[in-house]
């Protein structure tokens, strides 16, 4: 969101954007509760590229197309903010990480954080990506292929098994038990939320208590994420280093540990749970359109020969 103008027009069409006038007083809220992917795609289909809805007091501005989407996050980012009911909702997750923080504490943030992800170190992650896809691989091969399984679950531990590594260079694997269902949980409960936003979380509901027990949890595995990542002799150049060995330039002043404990359930959460999802679906479109899937598996062959994919072989994918 940004100002009412940047809100309400869209550039070049010189007024408000289409969109489907919804309920008188819920707007379009039930419609997306109950089938959220069909009511984006229609409205799309419908309306273009650009179009508006509305949220009981909200309206909201739906952006599908990369022009549009590079003014709003490059060209024109100083005109819009995070001071949004979506970044509200997960502020009580996350907190003042990277993804809610706004500003210049969010572009001190981003800089402090920017070395782990250049060019060079994001090359040197495929390595440790093969690694854990190869163990997961592994581990079904080695399993009773009986037994279903669940594709969610595993993509969850594989996709949190490499942000261990990458951002924490920590091996997460006995705590992907634990983390996995406690992200689960409180994503339901913030949907829930979404359509029920005006109960506060200080209020003692089931729901409620059911979301503070698995921040709990959370918080006590990113405790211990933190606590390990001291006892580690110094040197290291992963994320969470660079984050605890920061000083402000000034005062020369570290970054507290609630900052550093926000910007570490940042980390876990946009660093697994959308890749978890993504993987998640690609292998149940892949499943539900053979064609798809056996050009894919003749592009990986005529790539990889049989070898392990790394960077370079990424070079040479024509399609996919």
């Amino acid at each position: 969101m940004g100002s009412d103008t940047a809100e309400t027009r869209v550039e070049g069409t010189g007024g408000r954007p289409p969109g489907p006038a919804g309920g008188l007083i819920l707007g379009s809220m039930r419609d997306i509760e109950k089938d959220s992917l069909s009511f984006f795609v229609h409205g799309s289909q419908q309306y273009g590229d650009v179009y508006q809805f509305r949220m009981l007091f909200w309206k909201v501005i739906f952006i599908n197309h990369p022009a549009p989407v590079q003014r709003v996050l490059q060209d024109n980012d100083h005109n819009y903010d995070k001071a949004t009911f979506d970044y509200d909702l997960i502020r009580p997750v996350v907190g003042n990480g990277l993804l809610t923080s706004d500003g210049d504490f969010w572009f001190h943030q981003r800089r402090l954080v920017q070395p782990a992800f250049h060019r060079k170190k994001l090359a040197g992650f495929a390595g440790l990506i093969t690694d854990e896809a190869s163990a997961m691989v592994g581990r079904w091969r080695a399993a009773d292929t009986s037994d279903p399984f669940k594709v969610a679950a595993e993509m969850t531990r594989l996709s949190l098994g490499i942000a261990g590594r990458a951002f924490f260079g920590l091996d997460l694997e006995s705590e992907a038990r634990q983390v996995g269902p406690a992200f689960t949980q409180i994503n339901q409960i913030l949907q829930e939320r979404f359509y029920s936003p005006l109960v506060p979380l200080s209020w003692p509901t089931p729901t409620n208590r059911r979301f503070r027990a698995a921040m709990d949890e959370l918080y006590a595995v990113v405790d211990s994420i933190i606590e390990a990542r001291r006892r580690q002799p110094a040197g290291e150049d992963d994320v969470l280093s660079l984050l605890l060995s920061a000083r402000d330039p000034d005062t020369g002043q570290g970054m507290g540990d609630h900052q550093i404990r926000d910007e570490v359930m940042t980390l876990m959460l946009a660093g697994h749970e959308t890749t978890a999802n993504a993987l998640s679906w690609t292998l149940y479109l892949l499943a539900r359109h053979p064609e798809v899937r056996a050009r894919l598996e003749r592009e990986l062959e005529e790539v990889l020969s049989g070898r392990p994919p790394t960077a370079e072989a990424r070079q040479r994918v024509k399609h996919f």
